[in-house]
């Protein structure tokens, strides 16, 4: 599947959708690092020139920038290019991005960080349960191997 990581923007928790005009004058002050892919007539796509065919790829779509999996030098990219039109980095786990090494919980996200663990408590509750019932289960049909055993020993033995 993949880690997505996204530019995008946020005020008091509500997303503030950027713009491909926001985009394309933040890319002009960044010497080329950063330049639009034209892959298909009209993308609106960005790669980092220097690392040619294995280059990462930003796509935009719906007010936000996003890829998948991106290494730590076009990381760095990212967060120079959300910087320069007020925007954040954030990864799949609503971490987002200082610099490549220093992540921290933005405040517009940390409702939806808590619904996320909440989310997951009730996942681990519903997976102990189900291990519990799968155990049990396991146990029981043991025992009445055992039993069944017992009985055939104790008919032999008569």
């Amino acid at each position: 599947m993949g880690y997505h990581v996204t530019i995008l923007r946020t005020k008091g928790g509500e997303q503030d959708p950027i713009t491909w005009d926001e985009v394309t004058r933040a890319l002009a002050t960044m010497d080329g690092r950063l330049a639009q892919y034209t892959r298909e007539p009209g993308a609106q796509e960005l790669y980092a020139p220097a690392g040619g065919e294995e280059s990462e790829v930003l796509f935009f779509d719906e007010g936000v920038l996003w890829t998948k999996n991106p290494g730590g030098d076009f990381t760095g990219l990212m967060i120079e290019l959300a910087d320069k039109i007020g925007a954040r980095v954030r990864g799949d786990e609503l971490e987002t991005y200082r610099t490549v090494d220093e992540e921290y919980i933005h405040p517009d996200d940390v409702e939806l960080v808590r619904q996320m663990q909440e989310a997951s408590a009730k996942r681990e509750v519903k997976r102990s349960r189900w291990n519990m019932a799968v155990t049990t289960f396991r146990v029981l049909a043991v025992l009445i191997l055992l039993a069944g055993l017992a009985m055939r020993l104790a008919k032999d033995s008569v």
